[in-house]
């Protein structure tokens, strides 16, 4: 096969953005008396969103009522501190200008919101590079529901058979997996056991981003 165009989870796939995450959550938890979480306990839970974080950092279930308007804080507050330590994976800002470089247009789908996502992206210098960003608040159903996936293919005229979709997470791969797309796997994010990326379906796992361009190559 040839692809045509190259899609991307965010958080986990192409940045690091866990340092930020962390910070501005215990920031929240010292306004509410409550001790600071480890970074290692919260990095699993990142693809869970604002509600999973406070409920890890506050001990209660996610669909307890407390948790709604210190989600809302905590998204708040985030605003104001995105780009303070997030920065690519290491490999990652080579690959996308490999991507560049041969012409193969790439976007992003996340099921982070909108407002986040395109400061973090400007902050980058990435929005004229980035063709297409697909966020949770586009879209009725995020991911693992194909939505997102199919809407970022309608805006650029892309048929979803041309095109791969990249994750860290078995939502990422569901939803390209239900899209029709070809799909990758990385263990670097947010996973909270890596080896589990291998069940996931996907039909490439690697490890770096240097083995997605690797793959890549091979479909290109």
């Amino acid at each position: 096969m040839t692809i045509k165009a190259v899609l991307f989870d965010l958080d986990g796939t192409l940045l690091d953005t866990a340092p930020d995450i962390v910070s501005v959550v215990n920031q929240l938890c010292a306004d509410h008396g409550k001790p600071p979480v480890d970074s290692d306990t919260l990095r699993p839970v990142i693809s869970r969103g604002a509600r999973g974080l406070v409920s890890v950092a506050f001990g209660w279930p996610e669909d307890d009522p407390r948790c709604e308007p210190l989600r809302e804080a905590l998204l708040e507050r985030y605003q104001h501190h995105l780009s303070a330590a997030t920065a690519p994976f290491a490999g990652i800002t080579e690959l996308l200008a490999w991507l560049d470089q041969r012409s193969l247009p790439w976007g992003i789908v996340t099921n982070k919101q909108r407002r986040h996502s395109t400061a973090i992206i400007a902050s980058l210098g990435w929005e004229q590079r980035c063709r297409v960003l697909v966020c949770a608040d586009d879209v009725q159903h995020p991911k693992p529901s194909p939505e997102p996936l199919l809407l970022a293919c309608r805006m650029m005229h892309w048929q979803p058979a041309d095109v791969v979709y990249i994750g860290d997470h078995w939502q990422d791969i569901e939803a390209g997996r239900q899209a029709t797309m070809t799909t990758i796997a990385v263990a670097y994010g947010y996973t909270p056991n890596a080896t589990n990326s291998t069940t996931w379906g996907a039909d490439f796992c690697v490890d770096k981003p240097v083995d997605i361009q690797a793959v890549l190559a091979t479909l290109h």
